[in-house]
């Protein structure tokens, strides 16, 4: 139903540009980031289920923010957390979010600064690596990137440098999202 753009690449200072969300509604969609694929399915026909999670993943709520249909997820912690698979953040946090998950901001790598599609701007530092937990699933050795001038309130991300092991299930009716270690 929506809009979307096929790019074969994106200049090194832009972070992502697709919303499956919103082009796939109302369907469910599968990103598969170790196969590089994206496919649609419908969640009426074979929908997720809480209890059904697949060894050592997890199925976990699909949270909203209010405003969009975007894919929240709640970290241990009760801070929620942004599942970006076009942003190439690994867990990208501000410094509230920082204090609030126990992540020591020390001297790290500097990064380009990142523009998003919507014309936004920020700069990252790639600090120790991090282990965040969604649900029953522990992410270890997570990259954490420390973000400055990031606009107030932005969420917490879960980027591509963080899911790149997983293939992932959003399922719109059911508002479950399954993240399954390939």
């Amino acid at each position: 139903q929506g809009l979307f753009i096929v790019a074969r690449g994106l200049p090194p200072d832009v972070d992502g540009i697709l919303d499956p969300t919103e082009t796939f509604a109302p369907l469910g969609y599968v990103i598969d980031i170790p196969r590089e694929e994206i496919r649609a399915f419908d969640p009426r026909a074979t929908p997720l289920r809480a209890g059904e999670a697949p060894p050592e993943g997890a199925v976990v709520p699909w949270l909203q923010d209010g405003t969009s249909r975007r894919p929240f997820v709640m970290l241990a912690g009760g801070r929620r957390a942004l599942l970006d698979t076009g942003s190439g953040f690994g867990l990208a946090v501000d410094e509230q979010a920082a204090r609030s998950l126990g992540i020591i901001i020390a001297d790290g790598r500097r990064r380009r600064g990142t523009r998003d599609l919507a014309g936004g701007s920020v700069e990252a530092q790639r600090v120790r690596a991090a282990t965040v937990h969604i649900g029953p699933l522990a992410l270890r050795g997570v990259p954490t990137d420390f973000l400055t001038r990031a606009e107030k309130g932005a969420p917490v991300i879960l980027g591509r440098d963080a899911l790149r092991p997983f293939r992932l299930t959003f399922d719109p009716l059911s508002r479950l999202i399954m993240l399954d270690p390939e």
